[in-house]
């Protein structure tokens, strides 16, 4: 698609396409949802998804379609972010929508979920680490009012298997308990202890989920 279409790409000043890359991992282009074709191939994406029966969408980096650049519509890159959005949300439609990698504010209106937290791991480092539990619950705190105001919260997974231990468990339980949103453990199950495993679906925690945490004096 890049090699074919070449005027469907965010260019920078010298016509060049714009890219980046996310901890060295690969080279990313931006689309241009402004260009006809362009957005529509890449509402086509989602769209098909929904058609082969996947309900729940979490789209990342999405921050990248606010890159200030030359596109095929004279906008501004947040008029070009706000295009892309609604194309977005358009081909999910009913569907979870879980914005990641977005600039908050002028994400409202498109997302039913929200990335709040840090990642707590990452493929070259997939942990569990208390350091990146540290960031994630550091960014939940600041931003757990936002649960069911805005949409629903997303902290990031939790993370039971070892090497945390039992209070670093619990600390991944309550950071995502504090945040009042979705729950989703992100650990391999199947290989989890029974003991571990049933910490994180005891029915009592679980139940909270939603509910709006309130600091205690």
């Amino acid at each position: 698609i890049y090699e074919d279409q070449p005027d469907w790409w965010v260019r920078d000043a010298n016509g060049e396409p714009i890219t980046y890359s996310n901890f060295g991992s690969n080279s990313y282009a931006i689309i241009d949802a402004t260009h006809p074709d362009a957005g529509a191939w890449m509402q086509a994406q989602v769209t098909n998804m929904v058609d082969a029966g996947w309900r729940y969408f979490k789209l990342d980096f999405l921050y990248a379609g606010a890159e200030v650049g030359q596109r095929y519509a004279d906008v501004t890159a947040m008029e070009a972010f706000h295009i892309g959005m609604e194309l977005l949300k358009e081909a999910t439609g009913e569907y979870f929508f879980l914005a990641c990698g977005a600039p908050m504010l002028p994400s409202l209106g498109y997302a039913d979920g929200f990335r709040t937290g840090a990642d707590i791991g990452f493929g070259f480092d997939p942990g569990p680490r208390r350091g990146y539990l540290r960031w994630q619950l550091r960014a939940t705190a600041a931003r757990s009012w936002q649960n069911q105001l805005w949409w629903w919260v997303d902290p990031d997974q939790i993370l039971l298997r070892e090497p945390f231990d039992a209070v670093e468990r619990t600390g991944s339980l309550v950071a995502n308990l504090a945040s009042g949103g979705a729950w989703l453990i992100g650990d391999d199950l199947t290989t989890l202890p029974e003991v571990i495993l049933e910490e994180g679906l005891e029915k009592s925690i679980v139940r909270l989920r939603g509910a709006i945490a309130e600091p205690l004096n």
